[in-house]
């Protein structure tokens, strides 16, 4: 019998990393299907964060396996962001590898930063509470994301107008999110608007600024 080769495919290593997320997730939800259960419907109850509060926020096994899933998620996007915006060339796992790298020191770098912030003005709880916060809801909105990735992957390839309108709308959901926060916790940032306004445009807008700069 004629031996007949094996065609193999470049992408597979996307379907490794997606499959990857699932393997995480399902993980994630046997080691505390409560926890899961309320993070999914954070978008329509509290009960997630009431939880959390009643045990300080700490970013145990739940939230850092989430913000891997999360990490894998953006990394991929970003991924075929830069390539069908034309702003990179390569398309091989070199460059999703360089991406999620790049993305995990510079949140775990920013994490680190702000929680030395937190220590140096005696805003530990406050800070916590707000880190939180927000690493929790881009936990969820890299959940959003995947149902899209699952399609670009396999089914319709997208454009630059779908990647563009997407990550606008990453962007613009992201500051909904904040927008919350900071209104729910409008007193405590009043009482120390000068802090707030130092550490927003440090923390929450500059690096943003400095990444669009870089790969304008």
């Amino acid at each position: 019998m004629e031996a007949i080769p094996r065609n193999f495919i470049a992408d597979d290593w996307i379907t490794i990393v997606l499959l990857g997320v699932f393997i995480i997730l399902a993980i994630i939800r046997a080691n505390d299907i409560e926890s899961f259960d309320n993070f999914i419907k954070i978008l329509i109850s509290g009960k997630f964060f009431r939880e959390r509060k009643k045990t300080t926020y700490t970013l145990g096994f739940f939230t850092k396996s989430l913000f891997l899933v999360q990490a894998l998620i953006v990394s991929l996007t970003l991924f075929y962001i830069l390539n069908s915006l034309k702003i990179v060339e390569e398309k091989t796992h070199i460059l999703f590898l360089q991406v999620l790298l790049i993305y995990i020191v510079f949140v775990v770098g920013k994490y680190l930063i702000e929680k030395m912030l937190g220590v140096l003005f005696s805003l530990e709880k406050q800070l916590d509470e707000y880190i939180f916060f927000k690493i929790t809801y881009k936990n969820f909105l890299s959940l959003v994301l995947l149902p899209f990735l699952i399609i670009i992957t396999y089914v319709w390839g997208g454009n630059s107008l779908f990647f563009s309108i997407l990550a606008v709308l990453f962007l613009v959901v992201n500051l909904l999110f904040l927008l919350y926060f900071f209104h729910k916790n409008q007193k405590f940032i009043s009482q120390n608007f000068y802090y707030f306004i130092l550490y927003l445009c440090t923390f929450e807008i500059a690096p943003y600024f400095i990444i669009y700069k870089i790969v304008e």
